[in-house]
């Protein structure tokens, strides 16, 4: 009887982790990425930007691709292809979503765009972590003893996770136009 309670509990928890936790954390990431959009939409409404400036339109599509390939994002499909391209040489290239904002001749509008970038970054480094299951483990022992180590001897956590949202970020929008690419065809 305890080990049929037992399984079923697992069952449970398995079913709980794998149905609405990760549909709450796709729809948690897409709503965020929806308000950075907004956003942006926001600055070419203020006329900070144009809305037919081809960096506007690539910024936004980039944004429509995060929101729309959220739900394939997860640690396993980012390690693939951060490993495919170490092993088979490939450089890595700036997605076009970088080349449109380094693009942008106002330096004060494209530091803001970058900022906005990062953040994205954060959020969908936020929803590869939650749905991982062994991840939020993880990160729930190691991410402690990297903020007492930070505080102790100095070595830049801070600065490490600043370049791991960009990085998340980079990655998510190359898979991204891959996909896009590949659904196009």
């Amino acid at each position: 009887m305890t080990l049929a309670l037992a399984l079923l509990s697992l069952l449970a928890l398995g079913a709980l982790l794998y149905g609405p936790w990760q549909t709450f954390w796709e729809d948690w990431g897409r709503q965020r990425l929806f308000e950075v959009r907004d956003e942006i939409f926001d600055m070419a409404a203020d006329k900070r930007m144009e809305f037919n400036n081809a960096q506007y339109i690539t910024i936004r599509q980039s944004l429509n691709y995060a929101i729309r390939f959220m739900h394939q994002l997860t640690w396993l499909r980012i390690l693939y292809i951060y490993l495919s391209q170490r092993l088979f040489g490939v450089p890595f290239r700036a997605s076009a979503l970088e080349q449109a904002i380094d693009q942008i001749p106002e330096r004060h509008l494209r530091s803001e765009l970058e900022d906005k970038m990062v953040r994205v970054g954060r959020i969908m480094l936020y929803v590869v972590i939650m749905r991982s299951p062994l991840l939020v483990m993880l990160l729930a022992v190691l991410y402690p003893i990297a903020l007492v180590a930070d505080k102790i001897i100095a070595f830049g956590f801070a600065a490490q996770r600043q370049d791991a949202y960009t990085r998340s970020f980079k990655f998510v929008q190359r898979d991204a136009e891959i996909a896009e690419a590949s659904a196009a065809a």
